[in-house]
């Protein structure tokens, strides 16, 4: 009876697998113009989860359950399209897209940027990742049984070493400093990480609010000076000091402050205070307590919604200059042996589209914005020497959504985007030279 039990398990379980049976194409994507082949392109099967992407030199292999079947092709800079298949006609499939041209916004809009996915998506997510020395930092998460593992690779995302994580609680992400050394975040430390040789490996570890006060203002390192950008009144102040290596004297250069916010701040701080009396609450309107009871409730009212930087000002090392990025001022202030040689007008924070943020790539010394735009996310240059914004830009792909994170270095940006399986994020390469 055993025996007879055994026989028709495994001849259900050989049922099964004819019945889920896959087939595999092969194959390359092209430009329909150039010939050349397309890497980072999107290959779907409709109706189902499966799915693959072009690698370098735009091969793909991609499973599928049974034919007919069709197979949808998308990338950002070429035109989408959907391609039938009857049957397995012959071992490998050419496949042709054409180039895409966006209108946007009035501005033509290349997308002649070649797309490349570092990472595989379907075995594992990037969680953070840092640009450093010309080499790229990331980590990566695979199940909730494995622990997480930190890489290190060129900016290809060749990988060069790895560590595991294990033990290291409430990872945050990265952050680098102002001379250049990445460390790894968490909720109560700061872990500063090397890379002799290529070898990965954690030098040391501080508190997190040491770290906060003494790590992450730097922000520039310049003819033996240190640029420290302190901020008061969650970023509504920003204090920009020098700290001379040679003599070990510190100055203050620059203060950034949005006065009528603060003013705000602090006459909220006194009308609290005010309304906590009995006989204040007692002779106060019923609009007043109701004013007075809605931002006691808020808590710490300082890091709401309400009060808070409505611009970021960021510094930024030129050759043998360095830029203030002034937006709450609407400047940019270029400063040489720590005076202003000059400030230039800008206009775009009065864009309502602009995402309050600027991107600065040190190899080609160029600073960029992002734009939202119904296509994704727009970058465009700034002109440092006349504040003008480029009237052409660069979209990035089309589901971005995410401005925070991007890095760009030589004209090649990185991010990470949703990659739509199992809410699975993927490091992004795009070139726009």
């Amino acid at each position: 009876m055993r025996k007879k039990l055994l026989f028709a398990l495994a001849l259900l379980l050989s049922t099964c697998g004819l019945v889920h049976a896959q087939y595999i194409v092969n194959g390359q994507v092209n430009d329909e113009s150039t010939g050349q082949p397309i890497s980072g392109v999107n290959l779907s099967v409709q109706g189902s989860n499966l799915g693959t992407t072009s690698d370098a030199n735009g091969l793909f292999q991609l499973r599928i359950a049974s034919f007919p079947v069709d197979i949808q092709l998308t990338h950002v800079a070429y035109k989408g399209t959907t391609i039938r298949l009857d049957s397995i006609s012959q071992d490998f499939q050419l496949f042709f897209l054409q180039p895409n041209i966006t209108r946007l916004n009035e501005v033509v809009v290349s997308a002649e940027a070649a797309i490349k996915s570092l990472s595989n998506h379907r075995q594992q997510a990037v969680t953070a990742f840092e640009l450093a020395h010309s080499r790229l930092y990331w980590i990566e998460y695979y199940n909730s049984f494995s622990p997480e593992r930190l890489f290190i690779g060129d900016l290809d995302g060749n990988k060069l070493d790895s560590i595991s994580l294990k033990g290291i609680k409430g990872i945050e992400g990265f952050f680098r400093s102002c001379n250049q050394t990445v460390y790894l975040q968490t909720r109560s430390k700061a872990y500063e990480l090397g890379a002799p040789n290529n070898e990965l490996t954690i030098v040391d570890h501080i508190p997190r609010d040491t770290f906060e006060h003494f790590i992450q203002p730097c922000k520039l390192l310049q003819n033996g000076n240190i640029y420290y950008l302190f901020s008061r009144y969650n970023g509504m102040m920003k204090k920009l000091s020098r700290y001379d290596l040679t003599t070990a004297k510190a100055e203050v250069l620059r203060i950034v402050a949005d006065e009528a916010e603060i003013k705000r701040f602090w006459g909220d701080v006194g009308f609290i205070r005010r309304s906590a009396a009995t006989h204040n609450m007692l002779a106060n309107t019923i609009a007043e307590n109701a004013r007075a009871k809605a931002i006691m409730q808020q808590g710490d009212f300082l890091t709401t919604i309400v009060y808070k930087a409505k611009y970021p000002t960021d510094l930024y090392g030129l050759s043998h200059e360095m830029a203030l990025v002034n937006p709450m001022e609407k400047k940019i202030e270029v400063y040489k042996d720590n005076q202003l040689i000059r400030s230039v007008d800008i206009s775009y924070p009065d864009d309502k589209k602009w995402l309050k943020t600027s991107l600065f790539d040190e190899k080609s010394q160029r600073l960029y914005c992002t734009f939202k735009s119904s296509k994704g996310l727009l970058l465009k240059e700034i002109d440092i020497d006349t504040g003008q914004l480029s009237p052409e830009g660069i979209l990035l792909d089309a589901d971005l959504q995410e401005h925070e994170g991007i890095r760009i270095h030589n004209q090649i940006v990185y991010y990470l985007k949703d990659s739509g399986h199992n809410n699975r994020r993927e490091l992004i390469r795009q070139s726009f030279r």
